[in-house]
Parts: structure tokens; C-alpha cells; sequence
């Protein structure tokens, strides 16, 4: 089954910033938060200290490829990304750190927001004046998209692992989107459970 049918059967959990510098205007939207095992990484490459260029940062949070197939050595973001290229997606993991450092491995799944195509540069500048957003962060990890109607057809994962906390700027982000009009629908969160069995049915995307 695809992504997109697990999203669509994934529990409705409210997507709530941990912390607050100021006072959220509303609920916070109620999004499809789905869970996938993931076998943790333990091979080379998981000390945290390492070169960003080795592992970008992830240490321990690397995983398996979830189909065993390149990049081998993989993480949350750009495991999220290949489901939705499985699909006849277009889909990157969008990173706001510059990629330059970005292992090679995972480079063809990754871009920053400059990278962005005109289309999703667009969209995201709209969506932050809509909310007055200041910071520059908030855009989810993953965006996933037909190429022939991208910004009707756009998907927007924000990847977490167990337990990690919402930031005000990521609440932001989507609570402007909505009050835009976009379709709840589109928008997801993807959670790194690293309790691995490969049985899980969620495992056979």
C-alpha cells in the first residue's frame, strides 16, 4: 500500500508546539501522524562529532533504507521522500540548512529553501505573509508533488522521531496554510519508530 493510503488511515493527532513565545490564536490543526518502523542504523558513520558532510548531523537517528535498496544508509527524511518518488512523485527533503554539507548519498533527495522551485518558493512566501511569520524556518521536512499540478497536488511531511517536540514556527507554518484554504489532507507527520519488526504491515509500503 502507499504512503498516501497510510496517511489517509493515520490517526488525527493535534500538531501543538511544545513550547510558545507567543500566544497561538487558535486550536492547533489536527493532523494524520503516522508511525514507521525503522531498523536503526549501525554501521559506520553514527558519532554525532563526525564532519556534517558523514552523517549531516543525524548520528544515531540514521536507519536502514526501508526497501534495501541505495541509499542503504539512510534517515527519516529521505526514506519519506523515495515512498512519495515510488508513487510518480516528485519529492525532497527540504532542509534549511545548506546542503552543500549533506552526505552524497542522500544528496539527490535533499534541497534548501533557494533550491526550491519557483512554484514552492512562491507558495511558502505566501503562506508566511498570510501568518506574518518572521522566522525563517517552519516549512515541514519532506514536500512531495506531480510535476503537471504541483501546488494542487503537493504533499507536506513534517518527520519526527519519538517523542521530539513541535516548534512554534512549524505550528505556524501549517495553521497559516490552512487558514489559506489548503486541504488538511495534504499536510502529515511521519514518526521514526525505531522498536523495529519487520513484520509491521506499515513496513510493506
Amino acid at each position: 500500500m502507499s504512503i498516501i493510503h497510510h496517511l489517509s488511515q493515520a490517526e488525527l493527532i493535534p500538531f501543538k508546539a511544545a513550547k510558545r513565545k507567543v500566544l497561538s490564536s487558535g486550536q492547533s490543526p489536527l493532523l494524520p501522524t503516522l508511525r514507521i518502523p525503522f531498523k536503526p542504523w549501525d554501521g559506520e558513520f553514527l558519532d554525532r562529532k563526525l564532519h556534517w558532510h558523514e552523517n549531516f548531523g543525524k548520528g544515531t537517528g540514521q536507519v536502514y533504507s526501508l526497501d534495501g535498496k541505495a541509499p542503504l544508509r539512510s534517515c527519516c527524511e529521505v526514506e519519506v521522500a523515495k515512498l512519495f518518488r515510488k508513487e510518480g512523485f516528485t519529492a525532497y527533503w527540504i532542509s534549511s540548512y545548506d546542503t552543500k554539507p549533506v552526505p552524497d548519498i542522500w544528496r539527490p533527495f535533499a534541497l534548501t529553501p533557494r533550491e526550491m522551485p519557483e512554484w514552492l518558493c512562491q507558495l511558502d512566501l505566501e503562506i508566511r505573509q498570510s501568518g506574518s511569520l518572521k522566522n525563517r524556518g517552519g516549512i515541514f521536512d519532506v514536500v512531495a508533488w506531480y510535476n503537471q499540478n504541483p501546488r494542487e497536488s503537493a504533499y507536506f511531511i513534517e518527520c519526527k522521531k519519538g517523542g521530539e517536540p513541535i516548534g512554534e514556527n512549524q505550528e505556524d507554518w501549517v495553521c497559516s496554510a490552512l487558514k489559506m484554504g489548503m486541504n488538511p489532507q495534504n499536510f502529515g507527520v511521519v514518526i521514526r519508530d525505531t522498536h523495529f519488526n519487520a513484520s509491521d504491515s506499515l513496513y510493506k509500503f
